[in-house]
This record gives structure tokens, C-alpha cells and sequence, in this order.
């Protein structure tokens, strides 16, 4: 059989198939890939909406199209008419300075805890916001149409995002124009204080794991100088620094956009970014 876009034959090897254009697995999610879908999916570089995927994270049946991306990965898209005027509730709390723990529910649903490194509770909870924000905009890729209800646990901080209180230090209003700029984005959202009733108790924060899945899709550049590695990342997206620095032992800030580590931690820097890029959002 020939792929109907490049003209090869199609070879199937291992658990995929193959052509120039693309590597198509032979099961998606439990759903198998048969010889009409991969055409399909082959000539147009999608499918229509197909039925009897099962999420791996709560065991529920979805329904989504297949896409080819442009690297050649096939990836679900949702229709958008499933999640016409829907809503994503976000939590954040920030129980200690530097970290924060996400419950996403709604049209997307995640929950994860992440360290930003010494930055204080109100800079954590701004953070993991905009990690949260651009998480549903890379799983959704249209949010013109989603409400965000967010809560959050920091006063300082919903005294800023509700524009109650100019904060003091640059960083902060360095990074709510950046969160400013991706909310505007959504149909709308709203932003509540809300504290927890009670204390709980927790240990440590800190993580010897790298957290999974939290910037999928995110660009960031490596790039060798002598003895030592310069990571680059996207001007709008401080918590991913943040969360590099956090995560990488020796890593030190060059500027707003990159830092640098010894060159014998390029294998760590590595392992990192194939953790955080992970596409666990199914």
C-alpha cells in the first residue's frame, strides 16, 4: 500500500506504520488504526471525528480526530463544538515558597504539584498559573471559547491578578504581562481568593523528579560555549525558567530568556526537557 500524500509504500514496523510522511502507531489509546483511517488520516493530514479512544488516565471513552503535526506525530484534536462555551476551573495553591500544587477540571482535566525554586508563595502561585493557562491552550488550541474560573490561596497574589494592588518587584509585573496576555485569549475569566479552611499538613516540596507533561510543546534551545551549555527559552513563558532552575543542580540565570550549566549536566538538561514536554494531557 502506498501513502496517498508522498507516493512510498507504507512499511509496518513494530507497532506503527511508516512512509516519508509520517509514523503512524497501530493502536491509539486502545483504539486500532485501520487501513481506512490511515489513509485518510495519510491524504489529509487528519481524520474526521472517531469514536472508542480510552483515556489512560481515568479509564472514561472520548471521541477525537487525528492530526499529523509538523514534526510527523500524529496527535489528537478535539472538536471543537464538544467544548462550545465550556469551562476550566482552575485551583492553585501555594503552601510554601517556591511551590505550588495545579487541579485543572473541566474541559481539561490535570492535577500536579511543581517547584519554582526560591521565588516567594505569591510568585509561585503567578507561575504555576501561567503553566496551568498555556497547558490548556496547547491541549485545547482554540480556547476563544472556554471560561476560566480561577481560585487561588495567596492574597498578595489575587491582589495583583485582580488588579487591586501594583506589585513592588519587576519580576512580578513581568510576569502578570505575560499571564495578562494569555487570558485575554479565553472568552473570559474570572479570579477569586479563596483560602483553604484548614491547614494541612506537608513535607518537603522538593522533588529529586523532574515533573512530566507541564510544557508540552514548549521550544527551548541548547547550545554549547566552551565548557559549558546555554539553554534558551521562549521570552513569554518565565516559569519554565524558573522551573529549569529548580530542577537543574549548577544551573544559574544568564538573563530574562537563558541560563547556563556545566557542560557535564547536558545528559540532566536532556532528561528534563523530555519529561516536561511529555503529552500526558489524554
Amino acid at each position: 500500500m502506498n501513502c496517498p500524500a508522498c507516493g512510498k509504500t507504507i512499511v509496518e514496523a513494530g507497532n506503527s506504520f511508516r512512509c516519508d510522511c509520517a509514523v503512524v502507531p497501530k493502536t491509539m489509546l486502545g483504539k486500532r488504526v485501520t487501513p481506512e483511517i490511515l489513509l485518510e488520516l495519510l491524504a489529509n493530514r487528519r481524520t474526521g471525528v472517531l469514536h472508542g479512544f480510552v483515556s489512560r488516565k481515568n479509564g472514561k471513552e472520548f471521541s477525537s480526530s487525528l492530526i499529523i503535526d509538523e514534526e510527523g506525530k500524529v496527535r489528537f484534536e478535539f472538536d471543537r463544538r464538544q467544548g462550545e462555551n465550556g469551562e476550566a476551573r482552575i485551583r492553585i495553591i501555594s503552601r510554601n515558597s517556591g511551590s505550588a500544587q495545579v487541579t485543572i477540571e473541566g474541559v481539561v482535566r490535570r492535577d500536579f504539584h511543581v517547584d519554582y525554586g526560591h521565588v516567594s508563595s505569591r510568585m509561585a502561585e503567578c507561575l504555576a498559573l501561567i503553566t496551568a493557562v498555556f497547558l490548556i491552550r496547547h491541549i485545547l488550541k482554540d480556547i476563544a471559547f472556554v471560561n476560566l474560573d480561577i481560585r487561588l490561596n495567596n492574597l498578595d497574589f489575587s491582589r495583583h491578578i485582580l488588579k487591586e494592588r501594583v506589585p513592588r518587584e519587576m519580576a512580578m509585573r513581568d510576569a502578570l504581562d505575560t499571564l495578562f496576555a494569555v487570558l485575554d485569549r479565553f472568552k473570559n475569566w474570572t479570579a477569586q481568593y479563596t483560602p483553604e479552611k484548614r491547614v494541612r499538613l506537608a513535607g518537603s516540596p522538593h522533588s529529586d523528579r523532574f515533573p512530566e507533561g507541564i510544557f508540552p510543546g514548549i521550544n527551548v534551545g541548547l547550545k554549547e560555549d566552551g565548557d559549558k551549555l546555554i539553554v534558551t527559552f521562549p521570552p513569554d513563558r518565565p516559569d519554565v525558567q524558573e522551573q529549569f532552575l529548580a530542577s537543574i543542580r549548577n544551573s544559574a540565570p544568564k538573563d530574562r530568556v537563558s541560563c547556563s550549566v556545566p557542560l557535564s549536566s547536558k545528559s540532566a538538561c536532556l532528561a528534563w526537557l523530555s519529561s516536561v514536554k511529555k503529552d500526558s494531557s489524554i
